[in-house]
């Protein structure tokens, strides 16, 4: 996999590569070995920036590539949060005057459902030492939050 992709950038002047391969065939483990010796500029050092695009975020462990770098090396990285991330984070922040807006169905369950996950992730953390109902407590943070991404994906049908 790793010379597939290795092959493609160096030899392709578009750019643009869809990596669609099975599970299990290496394509994670490859894009992560790449994008450090592109940032550790041991390798593609004509390339001026690669991008991973992808509709599951966990495609690319994010986290475990900043690790695996230095300072310098993270600060030439970005992590571009989706849409329903972006509405979550701020929607403290967000100045909603509107009367109407504030009154509607929509709009009190979207809150209801934002202020309920926020709630289940300030938990995690105590969470992490209990006993089984950490399961339940991490699936009802994931289900909210699919709740709200669906909800909001919907809205701008």
């Amino acid at each position: 996999m790793r010379d597939t992709l290795e092959n493609f950038i160096t030899e392709n002047d578009n750019g643009m590569f869809l990596l669609d391969s099975p599970t299990g065939f290496g394509k994670t483990t490859a894009v992560l070995e790449l994008l450090k010796s592109y940032l550790k500029g041991e390798k593609f050092t004509d390339v001026d920036r690669m991008f991973f695009v992808t509709n599951l975020k966990t495609n690319l462990p994010y986290k475990k590539l900043l690790e695996s770098l230095t300072e310098s090396e993270q600060s030439n990285c970005i992590w571009i949060k989706s849409y329903d991330e972006s509405v979550i984070e701020n929607w403290d922040n967000a100045k909603i005057d509107n009367d109407l807006v504030k009154a509607s169905k929509e709009y009190k369950a979207l809150k209801n459902d934002i202020d309920a996950l926020k709630d289940l992730i300030n938990e995690k953390e105590n969470l992490l030492s209990a006993d089984k109902s950490i399961v339940k407590k991490l699936k009802s943070i994931d289900s909210v939050s699919k709740k709200i991404s669906s909800k909001i994906g919907r809205a701008h049908v």
